[in-house]
């Protein structure tokens, strides 16, 4: 815990969950210590998940107060952990794989002065770092989104608490790469909205999400992440048509993927005519990879990311298959 003093008002609590990010964290809370924000009016709780590299020792205070005596329970369990231990009136979310912009406190209180329950804010890459093929850029948010990310949101604590906090049910491995799998973020904020509490989005709330660099495999296989996206829609089916098409797909190349392999399978059986049911799908993908500039000579180049690109749709579509059949919600 860092920055609690011994008063028992405290305007925000700033909650974050983290395991074996020891560098990030460090750059995150630095961050959070250069806020335009008057140190005796916040607190930072960091909720160890069971680090295994030298978060212990730079965090020995918290450890102190929240040790690792059990497994690693995940993201949801160490936020809803945090909330607990948390004195502020509200409580501040971010992960310690993001860096938080100097004002980021200062206007996320403001988001409150009505009657709003929870606030969300904009989620940027940080733009120091490139993009690559196989960079894992978290999907930028600059406007309201239906997912409401936990890694920039307030919450009022009473309003957090009274609703039971995140739903622990919906953290997953993935037992693939054995990454932490959660949904519970977008799942709260929704229960709050059917119960008819308020919300605000403020775009001067800003945090700057780390951009990694994967190794080729780990970048192909990372989609199969989304299979938790059938069991959110299981539980709140009006947010198919604000995260999917037509109520089914997650996006237009899920469509036209699907679409080709039926017409692969077709070309198994009946003949090579249907594989033209596929070039829907190749053209598409060229199409995204060739919008930077065509030539001859980037052909080659061109071709490999089509083939790369399309084995990473396989992932896509076998995560929301395997989570369609395992929740019991169609998503294609």
């Amino acid at each position: 815990m860092i920055n609690a003093k011994s008063v028992s008002d405290l305007d925000v609590s700033v909650i974050i969950p983290t395991r074996n990010r020891s560098k990030l964290l460090r750059e995150l809370i630095e961050s959070l210590l250069a806020q335009n924000f008057a140190p005796e009016r916040y607190e930072i709780i960091v909720v160890d998940n069971c680090s295994s590299d030298d978060t212990p020792k730079m965090m020995e205070e918290m450890r102190a107060k929240a040790a690792c005596r059990a497994k690693d329970q995940g993201p949801c369990h160490a936020r809803n952990v945090g909330v607990q231990m948390a004195r502020g009136k509200i409580v501040a979310l971010t992960d310690s794989d993001c860096r938080t912009d100097r004002d980021w406190l200062r206007h996320g209180l403001d988001a409150f002065a009505g009657d709003a329950a929870f606030a969300s804010g904009c989620v940027l890459n940080k733009p120091e770092q490139k993009l690559r093929l196989f960079s894992g850029a978290y999907p930028e948010v600059t406007q309201e989104h239906p997912t409401y990310p936990a890694c920039n949101i307030f919450f009022r604590r009473d309003v957090f608490l009274a609703f039971d906090g995140f739903d622990e049910a919906l953290y997953f491995r993935n037992f693939i790469d054995g990454k932490p799998i959660e949904c519970a973020d977008t799942d709260l904020a929704w229960r709050l909205k059917k119960a008819g509490k308020h919300n605000t989005f403020c775009q001067d709330v800003i945090v700057y999400h780390e951009v990694t660099n994967r190794k080729p495999l780990n970048w192909i296989v990372d989609p199969f992440r989304i299979f938790a996206i059938p069991a959110l829609l299981r539980k709140h089916p009006q947010l198919r048509p604000l995260l999917l098409m037509w109520g089914i797909f997650f996006r237009a190349e899920n469509l036209l993927f699907d679409l080709g392999v039926i017409g692969v399978i077709l070309a198994i059986f009946f003949g090579p005519l249907f594989l033209l049911v596929f070039l829907p799908y190749l053209f598409y993908v060229t199409y995204l990879m060739a919008r930077e500039g065509f030539s001859v000579t980037r052909i080659p180049k061109l071709a490999g990311q089509v083939i790369l690109l399309t084995a990473r749709q396989v992932f896509v579509s076998a995560g929301l298959l395997y989570g369609s059949l395992r929740f019991g919600a169609l998503v294609l």
